[in-house]
């Protein structure tokens, strides 16, 4: 599994960053402080505060969604 803080800036970004998700073969986790949620669910992300940042936990085989992220990881 690998991790990536990312920042998410409008809803277009969270529906981008959904629908990427939702291709991934195997489980991609938000976490946002003690919460966490599926990352394949559009109403879970929307439910946290990803402007601030967020982490995102995913498989490591998943090179195209990897690259998605890059755009808006937190450097």
């Amino acid at each position: 599994m690998n991790k990536k803080k990312i920042r998410l800036t409008s809803v277009h970004d969270i529906i981008l960053f959904q629908e990427c998700a939702e291709a991934v073969q195997g489980k991609v986790t938000v976490v946002k402080g003690k919460f966490t949620v599926d990352g394949k669910s559009l109403l879970g992300i929307m439910s946290l505060d990803v402007v601030d940042g967020i982490e995102v936990i995913y498989p490591a085989k998943a090179k195209e969604f990897e690259e998605v992220l890059m755009a808006f990881e937190i450097k």
